[in-house]
């Protein structure tokens, strides 16, 4: 709640204050100016907001969590595109000159929603996605990360101009201080942490790779440190993973922690999938790499609520790392966990699980191979080996579709939506 608050106060409240003490200030507005106004200063925070998202600083997921951000990302996109196009029509339908920073923002703008469009699938774009790489297949052939690169710093640019912009037309400066004061000193500070995100890059924690196994569709990545930098994180967590090798990519993407804080090694569970972690399999014992981390909010609480753990495919990878975690930091209620794959090959430390469950008193593990025992995840399974559903916890890792099956089936039996955490990492 604190967190959804935040989100409010920083980008719902604050900006309708300000857009109400310029508004009044004004001796004569419309209705359609007053839109504009409002449509242009609300943009102007999201606009800044949005480079949050690629600061990637672990201390600031305890305030603004990344898949927030993303989802934000996403659900802003849309104010912003209707903003900016509303904002170009108002200027041409009044007969007002159109400024070259306006029109620098509008194909600016309309580019990199073509980028995005292409680049990342979402239920807003999939329709218009799926047109266009159907009718020009020379898009497919375009490398997630260059769009990705392309995508971030074209961004930038955009913020930069959007500050100047906004300064031009006059909608920072008020009889009122605190529009000026906070709407100045706001991008700065973003500009400032977009600064200090840049600058930690040079000091991530380096490792050497030890090893790179192949279990099924998962490769098991294995570093030990290389520097005097150590990672801080927590099972359940991600970081985000950059080859330091010469000739290959060096675009930084996030995976999920098979290990736990109390190894020497570190271990990432990866999918098989897409050019990056292709790449990986390439990588040679003592080739560089970094690790930008722990990221995510995925860490059950330390009270004695009973808690689920359900997990499938490459989901299975931070449940397996909380569980191994347990050997040394046991939770106080009861804990069940889930773990299904395809193959018995995906079922990553499949008997040290077994080990610990024998040693563990609260711990229940509930493991499905599909080729094997044809189980899938449904509303009967759950009540079946739940005891209580109403009253736990529950934390689901899987791909999304799965999710949706779970979430479903966990409600029918009794579990409200709020006692269901999930986190939904990307970019």
């Amino acid at each position: 709640m604190v967190r959804i608050g935040l989100f409010i106060v920083l980008y719902g409240l604050i900006p309708a204050v300000q857009s109400y003490l310029y508004i009044i200030d004004l001796a004569f507005v419309t209705p359609a100016s007053a839109l504009n106004y409002i449509l242009s200063i609300f943009s102007y925070y999201a606009v800044f907001s949005h480079l949050l998202i690629s600061v990637k600083i672990p201390r600031m997921q305890h305030i603004l969590p990344y898949d927030r951000m993303i989802k934000f990302h996403a659900l802003s996109g849309i104010l912003l595109t209707l903003s900016i196009y509303y904002h170009g029509a108002f200027k041409l339908l009044s007969g007002k000159e159109l400024e070259g920073t306006s029109i620098m923002l509008f194909f600016l703008w309309t580019f990199l929603l073509f980028l995005a469009v292409i680049w990342i699938e979402t239920p807003f774009s999939r329709s218009i996605r799926n047109v266009l790489l159907k009718r020009f297949v020379v898009l497919k052939r375009i490398p997630y990360d260059l769009l990705k690169g392309i995508h971030e710093y074209l961004f930038f640019a955009f913020a930069i101009i959007t500050f100047i912009h906004i300064n031009e037309s006059d909608l920072l400066y008020s009889s009122y201080s605190f529009i000026t004061v906070y709407g100045s000193g706001f991008p700065i500070a973003v500009l400032a942490l977009v600064l200090y995100g840049r600058l930690r890059r040079f000091f991530f924690p380096r490792f050497t790779v030890m090893s790179v196994r192949n279990e099924a569709d998962t490769l098991v990545l294995t570093l030990s440190s290389a520097g005097k930098h150590s990672l801080r994180y927590r099972s359940g967590q991600f970081g985000y993973l950059k080859v330091l090798k010469k000739g290959m990519n060096r675009e930084e993407h996030p995976f999920s922690f098979l290990s736990h804080a109390h190894e020497k090694e570190v271990m990432l569970g990866i999918k098989s999938l897409g050019d990056f972690t292709r790449s990986i399999q390439a990588l040679l014992p003592g080739d560089t790499v970094s690790i930008n981390g722990g990221f995510g909010n995925f860490i059950p609480s330390a009270d004695e609520k009973p808690k689920v753990f359900i997990g499938s495919g490459i989901g299975i990878v931070p449940l397996v790392s909380l569980v191994r975690e347990m050997r040394h930091t046991p939770l106080k209620g009861v804990a069940d966990v889930f773990l299904a794959v395809t193959l018995r090959e995906e079922l990553l430390f499949e008997e040290e699980l077994k080990e610990l469950e024998k040693t563990i008193e609260n711990l229940n593990l509930h493991l499905y191979v599909y080729k094997e025992d044809g189980i899938l995840y449904t509303s009967e399974l759950f009540r079946q080996a739940i005891g209580n559903p109403e009253q736990a916890h529950y934390f689901i890792c899987s791909s999304p579709g799965v999710r949706e099956i779970v979430t479903s089936a966990l409600t029918s039996i009794g579990a409200s939506k709020k006692q269901i955490h999930f986190e939904a990492f990307s970019y």
